[in-house]
């Protein structure tokens, strides 16, 4: 076990040293969490406003307080999970302070993708949206900033796949959600009936009671309002200060639920 927490430990202090030096020689003597400290204290006054980037600049922060190494090591794999977030935290404060509008702009998109929930029937869009993570990250602009407006790109590629497939799947969700509500419509006499019937004590226990209230139940849903374009302009990511709207493309369950949610 000690050595599992040595060579967590290891792999947490080697993403701090490469991501610090960023392709330069090793910083292993030149006091990493007082360059980690620095580099916090400039991403916080960059970061100011941005809810995303400022968690990120405190997370890296409550790891650069630490009195020694190892309990800074700690920190970070409490705050991170793992060295490769580590690291890219490093670099996206890195970016934060070389260019704080650069950086800004591609964790929106990052952000954008990262939030977007696909079901694993899209398998294609899951793996693209993988794909342009790879490519996107605050490491690879770190040593190629020419490279932003391509990153953006690929991003705002992928979104716009992703637009095309939620409105799909809501255009079929809810016309399957109007069909069923037309059907109970047309249901409402008999269920009118068989609970009247079911008043009369004297004809024994309730039937069917748990499909009475399953199609109670079912008369709550509701079909979205919302079609094509003005739903379109609704999963556009909307920045009020950097902060994304996140979105979610659901399928129809088996198990009836409302329709798939925006949720901010």
């Amino acid at each position: 076990m000690a050595s599992e927490s040595s060579s967590a430990a290891r792999r947490f202090q080697d993403a701090l040293y490469e991501s610090l030096a960023g392709g330069e020689p090793a910083v292993r003597d030149a006091g990493p969490l007082l360059l980690l400290s620095r580099l916090t204290e400039s991403g916080a006054r960059s970061a100011a406003g941005n809810a995303a980037a400022a968690a990120a600049i405190e997370s890296l922060s409550a790891v650069a307080r630490a009195d020694q190494l190892e309990e800074a090591m700690a920190a970070a794999e409490a705050r991170f999970e793992t060295p490769e977030r580590f690291r890219e935290a490093i670099y996206f404060a890195r970016c934060l302070a070389r260019d704080a509008d650069q950086s800004l702009r591609l964790l929106e998109e990052r952000g954008y993708l990262e939030a977007a929930t696909v079901p694993a029937a899209l398998a294609d869009l899951l793996t693209d949206r993988a794909a342009v993570l790879d490519a996107t990250t605050f490491a690879a602009l770190w040593r190629e900033p020419a490279r932003l407006e391509w990153m953006l790109n690929a991003a705002a590629i992928w979104r716009r796949e992703y637009v095309a497939a939620y409105l799909s799947q809501h255009a079929a969700y809810h016309g399957a959600l109007g069909a069923i509500a037309e059907a109970m419509d047309g249901l409402l006499p008999q269920v009118g009936a068989l609970e009247r019937l079911n008043g009369l004590r004297r004809l024994g226990p309730p039937l069917a009671a748990a499909a009475l209230a399953q199609f109670h139940e079912l008369e709550r849903l509701f079909a979205c309002p919302r079609e094509g374009p003005a739903l379109a302009v609704l999963l556009v990511p909307t920045f009020i200060g950097y902060f994304v709207t996140a979105i979610v493309i659901g399928p129809i369950s088996s198990r009836w639920s409302r329709a798939p949610m925006i949720a901010s």
